[in-house]
């Protein structure tokens, strides 16, 4: 008799467990992508609930129009970003985040966010024009805004783990570690060359996909 092949973990996962929970980043055009993977973990895997971090309004307004999936509770990163203006310098929490989740540290995560830090768009390798929006004070207040915010979804909703598309923003950086210090996996997705793939493995990654491994294939007929 033939043998069968053992089931990968994530799917011998999803059957023992009754109950599992997944963060989707929901990223401009990669949204209905993430939406997708959503589904096909429901059908498939088990997965029973989803939270959402979203990154554009357009993400947000497709979100919001659709009706397979309940995302919650959304997180809108360009509407926390909106929330510094109510903020003040907490060094109490500021404290509370580099004990509890250091490092790395607040300006860690802001040097790697070019837009924030000096105005440069993602996708600009160079630029003579740097033209800095935020000053030292206001670019605190903007990363309590995100912490704050990230930290309540991911210790109250407690997902099992959270897929995202890239680490390259503040938004991207405050979810992977805060999720690796609370022992919530990442799956990083979009990986497409060995050099993404080593920085991946650099910052402690340990699940990933994309072009790198294999292209999509339709599912075999029998």
């Amino acid at each position: 008799a033939r043998k069968r092949k053992p089931l990968p973990s994530y799917a011998s996962t999803a059957i023992l467990r009754k109950y599992m929970k997944a963060c989707i980043v929901l990223q401009g055009h990669y949204a209905k992508i993430g939406h997708a993977m959503a589904m096909y973990l429901r059908e498939r895997h088990g997965v029973n609930e989803f939270c959402a971090y979203i990154f554009s309004p357009g993400a947000h307004e497709f979100a919001l129009a659709q009706t397979d999936i309940v995302y919650k509770p959304m997180l809108a990163d360009y509407l926390l970003h909106e929330e510094y203006r109510k903020e003040t310098v907490d060094k109490g929490f500021l404290e509370h985040y580099e004990q509890t989740y250091g490092p790395p540290y607040p300006w860690q995560y802001l040097y790697c966010d070019r837009k924030l830090m000096m105005s440069i768009n993602p996708k600009e390798e160079t630029t003579t024009i740097i033209d800095p929006l935020f000053d030292h004070e206001t670019l605190i207040k903007i990363f309590q805004a995100r912490a704050r915010a990230i930290e309540k979804m991911l210790t109250e909703e407690k997902p099992d783990f959270i897929i995202l598309y890239s680490i390259a923003s503040l938004g991207h950086l405050l979810l992977y570690h805060i999720a690796k210090k609370l022992g919530i996996k990442t799956i990083l997705e979009n990986i497409e060359t060995e050099a993404e793939l080593e920085a991946a493995k650099s910052m402690g990654l340990r699940y990933g996909q994309g072009y790198y491994f294999g292209k999509p294939m339709q599912p075999s007929r029998r």
